[in-house]
């Protein structure tokens, strides 16, 4: 497959002097997650970037996300599922994926648009880069068994070169 290889942000930028507000708004609500995906730039020299779906190339050779703890009751990824799948999308390369429950113990539920956006990464992924071994139970328990533990990709910040 002919293509770019496209690092797909799930935080937004925040042109400066805009209120602090809308700055957490961009990074999800959690500031970790600019650590996280600039670590992941770091490693990736020469990666185009997108900042949304709108931005995202029809044909990609190889789609890098970055999925923090994306992964819960309250979230539907069926969006990004529908989304993703209209486009040519060679491999898929998800790192830092991790599964949030609301305490310790706690199964997670998962809704039907986010198995479907999972086991479309899967498919599509030599390897799921997942944050922990509750992430890696979780996939498990849907049928995805393509999982490595690699911990959250800010670790590897002072790693880049």
């Amino acid at each position: 497959m002919t293509g770019a290889t496209v690092f797909l942000r799930t935080t937004g930028t925040a042109p400066a002097g805009v209120p602090a507000a809308q700055r957490f708004d961009a990074c999800v609500r959690n500031t970790g997650n600019y650590f996280f995906e600039e670590s992941l730039v770091r490693h990736l020299p020469g990666v185009q970037v997108c900042g949304s779906l709108d931005a995202l190339p029809e044909q990609v050779s190889t789609l890098v996300l970055s999925m923090s703890n994306f992964i819960s009751p309250t979230t539907d990824l069926g969006y990004l599922h529908d989304a993703l799948r209209r486009r040519q999308i060679g491999q898929v390369v998800m790192v830092g994926a991790g599964a949030q429950a609301y305490g310790y113990g706690d199964s997670v539920r998962l809704t039907a648009g986010t198995r479907r956006f999972l086991h479309w990464v899967a498919d599509r992924s030599c390897t799921i880069g997942v944050r922990g071994c509750y992430t890696a139970d979780v996939l498990g328990r849907i049928g995805i068994r393509n999982v490595d533990v690699i911990g959250c990709p800010s670790a590897f910040w002072a790693g880049a070169s």
